[in-house]
């Protein structure tokens, strides 16, 4: 597993960052306002990379939706295999919608920026999909029992895929660390979750036109939150010496 430094390591970020997330902040602010703001600013410094991230994505949804209808059984013939050779696909693609994730926080915390990091979730295949399936199993069980558990505990298991690929933890501690991470924060993230909805909402009322900006700062104000919270309650992570992603 990667080495990752106590929260109160003197890690500066970036000058180039106008509004750097909190990294040192034992409980920062993670407010609706907090949040945009931040995330504005990085996606104002780093448009270039934001829109890179967002192409790399649509590259694999691309290749998901190509595979899943061109291989596998047919959607008319067999619905049920069909839909079932879908959920495999979907479950294949998982570390590959990691690794942009990853490449934009790093980025955040004032790194370089490296295009492998695009495919570092590949490192954790088995485990992402594992992480995946079990996140999919709990939050379902939990929606059955009257929705709302479901609702707590799929906002405090949302980052255990990413935690995965950016501190290199298995699959029990990203499940345990983001619950953890998340305690208190649950449902200031519920609001940013509808606040960035009625974003994009707004984006496609624009004639669609819109999303191509609140697409792409949906994704930088959502990893703002993620990397403001992590790096303050673990640290920044540290690769190995010699270690690439």
């Amino acid at each position: 597993m990667d080495e990752y430094p106590p929260s109160n390591a003197s890690q500066e970020p970036s000058a180039s960052i106008p509004n750097p997330p909190p990294f040192q902040v034992q409980r920062p602010d993670l407010s609706v306002g907090v949040c945009f703001a931040g995330g504005w600013d990085f996606f104002k410094s780093r448009t270039g990379l934001v829109y890179g991230v967002i192409l790399a994505e649509l590259v694999f949804v691309g290749a998901m939706i190509l595979l899943g209808n061109v291989a596998g059984p047919d959607a008319k013939a067999e619905p049920f295999a069909h839909m079932g050779w879908q959920q495999i696909i979907n479950y294949l693609f998982v570390p590959l919608h990691v690794g942009p994730t990853v490449l934009l926080v790093r980025a955040m915390r004032g790194e370089v920026p490296d295009g492998m990091y695009i495919f570092s979730g590949l490192k954790r295949f088995f485990g992402l999909i594992l992480v995946s399936i079990l996140m999919q199993i709990v939050v379902v069980l939990g929606l059955m029992l009257l929705i709302v558990p479901g609702i707590i505990l799929g906002l405090g298991l949302q980052f255990s895929s990413l935690m995965m690929v950016d501190y290199g933890m298995g699959v029990r501690e990203s499940l345990e660390k983001s619950w953890e991470m998340m305690s208190g924060y649950k449902w200031p993230f519920f609001l940013l979750i509808l606040a960035l909805a009625l974003l994009n909402i707004l984006g496609m009322l624009a004639l669609g036109i819109g999303l191509l900006v609140t697409a792409p700062l949906t994704m930088a104000i959502t990893m703002y939150f993620y990397t403001a919270l992590a790096s303050s309650h673990f640290g920044i992570p540290q690769n190995r010496p010699g270690e690439r992603m």
